[in-house]
């Protein structure tokens, strides 16, 4: 798989993203620069105990606040810029806790129809929502490697509820009458939801590592470091599989040596696994029910595609989309991908 803008490719090694590895840096000029460096201090994700915080080389750890602390100091800010984060300080007012002032005037109209502060609004909206489910769906992945269920169902259930606030808001976006988009589309240029760098990390997160998505969304442009380690690392699902092969169920050898760049593919062992797993509720209630968010988790998932292919379908017809693919024909397909094949498959074998 080759991450590359115009000038020369540069292809990402195997294993890299692994808890030892981290991306140092990747330049925005026409030739992609990767630097690999141990991470110093450890794995770039920790196990959470009192808290569970993502680190890395140029985002230090957070220092834990309490209640109490919170309480006294009415407001504690943290800005987050180019992955560096600070503390803005205490007696923060409300607008300057949210940066309100920034958030409120990244909305700006290129088009003649005012019907675009909604297209715009929505797709932003749906932007921080997904920041949020990636951070949470980091998390979750994390508490699974530490052998920590109970938290991981934690952040899953809040995965499952952020994806069902995503699917709610197609019921706004199909207000948009065609000939409203229509005047809206004019000005939109090349831009398209597909380049969504956030989307991309969390499909790659849940397994679905399919490098023509990468193709599509590159078009261009250096690969978002998210996007870079997202494809590299272990998706939640290979997370799973290992904690299966750690509580002793026969895994496959090639599955747990398998290559982390490809996507998820349906295996008889871990199946099998599964099928003990349901067969036997009350013995492996922690992992049946971390099966369950998963299934949670991929039927949340499809409706999100599904309710983004009927507005899509009711807003641009059998349109060609904005970033070149065949529109709704290309969102019908994306219907067909299963993140979690097993659990799926054994309900036929149960």
């Amino acid at each position: 798989m080759r991450f590359n803008t115009a000038g020369p490719v540069s292809a990402l090694p195997k294993g890299f993203g692994g808890d030892s590895m981290q991306l140092k840096s990747i330049s925005s000029n026409s030739n992609m620069c990767i630097d690999i460096q141990p991470a110093p201090g450890g794995p770039v994700e920790t196990a959470p105990n009192n808290s569970s915080r993502s680190t890395n080389s140029r985002q230090p750890e957070e220092a834990e606040v309490s209640a109490s602390d919170f309480a006294a100091a009415s407001c504690v800010a943290v800005s987050a810029r180019d992955g560096d984060r600070s503390t803005l300080g205490a007696q923060k007012s409300y607008a300057e806790y949210l940066q309100l002032e920034k958030l409120l005037s990244a909305q700006r109209l290129i088009s003649d129809d005012p019907t675009e502060m909604l297209f715009i609004v929505q797709h932003q909206t749906a932007e921080l929502w997904m920041k949020l489910l990636l951070h949470q769906l980091k998390l979750a992945i994390t508490a699974i490697r530490a052998d920590m269920l109970q938290e991981a169902s934690r952040k899953l259930t809040r995965v499952k509820l952020i994806i069902q606030q995503l699917v709610s808001s197609w019921n706004l976006t199909s207000t948009i009458r065609p000939i409203e988009f229509s005047s809206i589309r004019k000005s939109l240029g090349t831009a398209s939801g597909m380049q969504s760098y956030l989307f991309l990390a969390i499909q790659y997160r849940l397994g679905n590592k399919d490098p023509k998505i990468l193709e599509q969304y590159q078009d261009g442009r250096a690969v978002h470091p998210e996007v870079a380690d997202a494809y590299a690392a272990p998706s939640l699902y290979a997370e799973v599989i290992d904690l299966l092969a750690r509580r002793d169920f026969a895994i496959s050898p090639s599955v747990l040596s398998r290559d982390q760049t490809l996507r998820t593919r349906y295996d008889t062992s871990v199946e099998t696994a599964w099928l003990t797993i349901h067969q036997n509720p009350n013995q492996y209630g922690d992992l049946f029910d971390l099966g369950e968010d998963l299934v949670d988790i991929e039927d949340a998932m499809r409706q999100w595609c599904f309710r983004h292919l009927t507005t899509a379908e009711r807003i641009i017809g059998s349109k060609k989309g904005t970033g070149g693919t065949s529109g709704v024909a290309y969102l019908r397909k994306k219907l067909d991908v299963v993140l979690f094949p097993e659990l799926w498959h054994l309900r036929t074998a149960m």
